[in-house]
């Protein structure tokens, strides 16, 4: 089974069972290459639902039953939002596979990208792209290529995916590959996880502030909160939810929109393009979200 692409458990934390920190151990980018997708739990509830739902109430076992059914609302939209996080972690951390590309344009991918975007524009790009591929047009090897270009290979179409790369050019000015890989901001991120007991996996050589690796940090937040919900612990649910606002604000959304733009500025397959959109577009409802409450 895959493991994380950065993140591990170093310590069972007081108040996380073995049960749970297990399951958080097997590796939250797992269900990647199994064929999952984004949920389509996340757009069923709009800006307003997503506030309402994230407020501090009641949740013992003695609450009313419209409160119980609120709380069963947000144990399904933090799990939907936790597998949009992990898939788009993914999507811009591992180099894409045959198998995966063959899944991905597919009718599953299909089906489950008309479930998450409203985007008609996307959605029909996403349905040339099936037939295109389909028709041989495309082949997997050719969003290897785009993948390395954008996320591994320093180039014309690289996009720098650190967060101190691109908060130091909002600050300073300074062009991206003139930019220290490592700073300030990276170290932050590095202590959130340390907080959290995660730590970087001794064999993969990635940076802390890297953009999968804060989406896969949101997904483990998420997952943490639908846990939290499930067994109806209100007060520690919204511990987690008030870390995921803190870090959103602080720092996803400080950085995520301009690597975004570059990266479907910068792909030369409608894939990439198409998850930096889709990505965008999801994100931007989260920001909203976190800045009302």
């Amino acid at each position: 089974m895959k493991q994380e692409i950065y993140l591990e458990n170093t310590i069972i934390k007081p108040g996380i069972s073995a049960r749970e920190s297990g399951a958080r151990k097997r590796g939250l980018l797992s269900y990647l290459r199994e064929g999952g997708f984004p949920c389509a739990g996340v757009k069923k509830y709009s800006c307003h639902e997503h506030l309402e739902m994230n407020k501090d109430k009641d949740y013992t076992a003695g609450s009313k039953d419209k409160d119980l059914k609120t709380a069963a609302d947000r144990v399904e939209l933090e799990r939907a939002r936790g597998e949009v996080y992990t898939f788009f972690a993914g999507a811009f951390s591992q180099e894409p596979s045959r198998e995966w590309v063959d899944r991905l344009l597919g009718p599953a991918g299909m089906s489950a990208i008309l479930d998450f975007c409203d985007d008609r524009e996307v959605i029909e790009e996403f349905r040339a792209l099936i037939s295109e591929y389909a028709q041989g047009k495309w082949q997997f090897e050719d969003f290897q290529v785009d993948f390395d270009g954008l996320f591994r290979v320093p180039g014309d179409r690289y996009v720098h995916p650190y967060e101190s790369v691109y908060r130091q050019q909002e600050t300073t000015g300074r062009r991206p590959d003139k930019s220290m890989l490592m700073g300030k901001e990276a170290l932050e991120v590095s202590e959130i996880y340390r907080k959290e007991c995660l730590a970087p996996r001794d064999s993969e050589a990635v940076f802390p502030d890297e953009f999968g690796v804060e989406l896969e940090f949101m997904a483990h937040l998420c997952n943490r909160a639908a846990a939290a919900l499930d067994k109806k612990e209100s007060k520690r649910a919204a511990d987690i939810s008030r870390e995921q606002r803190e870090f959103i604000r602080g720092h996803l959304s400080r950085w995520c929109f301009p690597c975004l733009e570059n990266i479907a500025a910068r792909a030369e397959t409608p894939l990439y393009s198409i998850f930096a959109r889709m990505l965008t577009g999801f994100m931007r409802e989260e920001e909203i979200a976190v800045s009302q409450e």
